[in-house]
């Protein structure tokens, strides 16, 4: 995946918000096996082809479909894409939006 911060949302109605925040959900790719949450705790999680799947931390066991680059849409249980979706929306290295977290 895009080193950089994923914001989660879910969408939105056509009389309302184009999207509904789940900051919950919101982490920073590290490296290329490696995330953190906003609150600092790493983890871990494997992409393979188009699907990844957290594998540890916070997060762990929250599987995901890359529909384009720093485009990820939440599988739900059935296999099927979901109304979630978390969108690359910092990329490089930098700290989670007020996280007060240090890089490392």
């Amino acid at each position: 995946m895009e080193l950089g911060q994923y914001s989660c949302e879910k969408d939105g109605t056509a009389g309302g918000p184009v999207g509904i925040r789940l900051p919950q959900y919101d982490f920073r790719v590290v490296s290329a096996s490696n995330y953190k949450t906003p609150d600092g705790v790493r983890g871990s999680y494997l992409m393979t082809g188009d699907r990844v799947v957290m594998t540890g931390g916070e997060l762990k066991g929250m599987r995901m479909h890359r529909m384009s680059k720093g485009f990820l849409r939440l599988t739900g249980p059935d296999g099927q894409d979901s109304d979630m979706r978390c969108i690359l929306t910092r990329g490089g290295r930098g700290n989670l939006k007020n996280s007060g977290q240090p890089d490392t």
